[in-house]
């Protein structure tokens, strides 16, 4: 996999508490016992992630990137995806805002002379809601936070926090609540660069809200991928009204806070002295599921679905989705992929418990939990302790938690981890067709080739699984957990970006 996919992951290690799950009554905008608890875990962290070896500059967040495409079309879901020998690059992405989001307050620049590369603090928030721009994000809807109402919703860099969602066409089969990845950072050079400004070190997608507001758009096709992609039939999700809950600030979803990061002696001459930034995670993914709850207050369904950090993200915000729609009837899902939690004890502990108090027994809610990973994703085993920065202490590593997972919750949790050293699915058009690379370019194998065998385990198909997932009440007795071999070591991704 080129160097330049490596994801900047990141791993929540040295908890010096545990995580209470505690499901609590009252008004989703007031602190509850599960903010308490959210606090315990996130101050109990003494290092976010460890790493000993140089970091790649960029990072993934669940998006297939390209850099160009070469004879777009589509003929049953198919696209033509092309890529050069330099690397993947990200796919572009538009803004958008519904009509009453839009203000026409436009941002005042930098208000800390300190802080160049952080602090651009806003009086206001614009965005383009215009028809070409609704075109151009394939329907998505972007909305903006009022700094004059919702201080506390900003990026890292301080800028109005942005979230995009597209109501489903015709009737609605339910509500996706997608969290997007894109690493993760403590300190002034993982979230800014040697440069203060974004540049190498960074091992965050962005801490702004200028980009990756939605999916990533096909640049010729002009659509959305994966579980966005609304043509293809065997998209489980293509009828739902689909919220993609964006990424900008580095702490996995899980903090309310600022920092002052001073300058490093590794940090550039002319970097600034120092940074200020806006930990606040927390904060936008509430104001997220707060204007999501009054555009959609009663799905038939709900899917949660989270990738690398997002994976993260979603699962400590599990309990706080459920005070927001809290109808004990509403069938719940959970899906999350590339951020099983390698090397570190105290998530596993929160999993653990957070799956086991949503079992619906003794009248607890009823939440379908499913895992998925590739056993050698280089993403997650670049960014775990060193103890398992080794392919084979880390393989043997995540069959621990997953086979403790599923041993501890048989009733509504499973595992499926396939072969590779792929990362992410939500957003590659290889989790419904086969695709096949040469001479740079990936192709989908004609005639389509659909469910995509590279995702198969003897007679399962990751993408039948999930939809069993989805579309069950209650976790069928033929939905098993799903394991390749977890003692052979794979060097390949089979899918297009890999």
């Amino acid at each position: 996999m080129n160097t330049r996919r490596l994801v900047r992951g990141f791993w929540l290690t040295g908890l010096s508490a545990l995580l209470l799950v505690v499901l609590a009554c009252g008004s989703a905008s007031e602190p509850t016992a599960v903010d308490d608890a959210q606090d315990a875990l996130v101050d109990g962290a003494a290092g976010d992630y460890r790493h000993d070896g140089p970091v790649p500059d960029g990072t993934d967040d669940g998006t297939t990137t390209t850099d160009g495409l070469s004879e777009a079309g589509s003929q049953d879901g198919a696209m033509d995806l092309h890529t050069d020998s330099a690397g993947a690059e990200e796919l572009s992405d538009g803004t958008m805002v519904p009509d009453h989001q839009v203000t026409d307050i436009a941002d005042t620049g930098n208000e800390d002379d300190q802080n160049q590369g952080g602090d651009v603090q806003s009086d206001g928030c614009t965005a383009d809601n215009s028809p070409e721009a609704l075109a151009a994000r394939d329907g998505f809807i972007e909305v903006c936070a009022d700094p004059t109402t919702v201080p506390d919703a900003v990026c890292g860099d301080g800028s109005p926090y942005k979230f995009t969602y597209r109501p489903a066409a015709g009737q609605s089969k339910g509500l996706l609540l997608y969290f997007r990845g894109g690493g993760q950072c403590s300190d002034y050079i993982s979230c800014w660069g040697i440069d203060g400004l974004g540049g190498s070190g960074r091992r965050v997608s962005t801490m702004s809200n200028s980009e990756q507001t939605g999916p990533g758009v096909h640049p010729l096709l002009g659509k959305t991928l994966g579980v966005f992609y609304l043509d293809e039939a065997t998209n489980p999700l293509r009828q739902y009204d689909q919220v993609h809950i964006a990424y900008c600030t580095g702490d996995a979803g899980m903090k309310n806070e600022e920092q002052v990061f001073e300058k490093p002696d590794a940090a550039l001459a002319d970097a600034p002295a120092s940074i200020k930034t806006y930990f606040h995670g927390r904060a936008n993914i509430a104001f997220a599921l707060d204007t999501v709850l009054g555009l959609f207050p009663a799905p038939s369904r709900l899917v949660v679905l989270g990738s690398s950090a997002g994976s993260w993200a979603s699962m400590a915000s599990v309990q706080t989705i459920l005070q927001r729609w809290s109808d004990v009837g509403l069938p719940v899902a959970y899906y999350g992929e590339g951020g099983i939690g390698v090397g570190s004890d105290n998530w596993n502990q929160y999993v653990l418990e957070t799956v086991g108090s949503l079992n619906g027994a003794d009248g607890s809610r009823l939440v379908r939990f499913a895992q998925f990973s590739f056993i050698s994703d280089e993403v997650q085993m670049a960014f775990a302790p060193p103890t398992y920065q080794e392919a084979s202490a880390f393989q043997s590593e995540m069959r621990s938690l997953m086979e403790g997972r599923a041993a501890a919750n048989p009733a509504n949790y499973r595992y499926f981890a396939i072969p590779g050293t792929c990362h992410t699915l939500a957003q590659n058009p290889g989790l419904f067709q086969q695709f096949t690379k040469a001479s740079g370019s990936w192709k989908p194998v004609q005639p389509p080739v659909k469910p995509n065998p590279d995702l198969n385990l003897g007679e399962t198909n990751l993408l039948p699984w999930l939809t069993d997932l989805i579309e069950n009440e209650t976790i069928p007795a033929s939905m098993g957990n799903v394991a390749g071999d977890w003692e052979t070591i794979t060097t390949s991704c089979l899918l297009p970006g890999g």
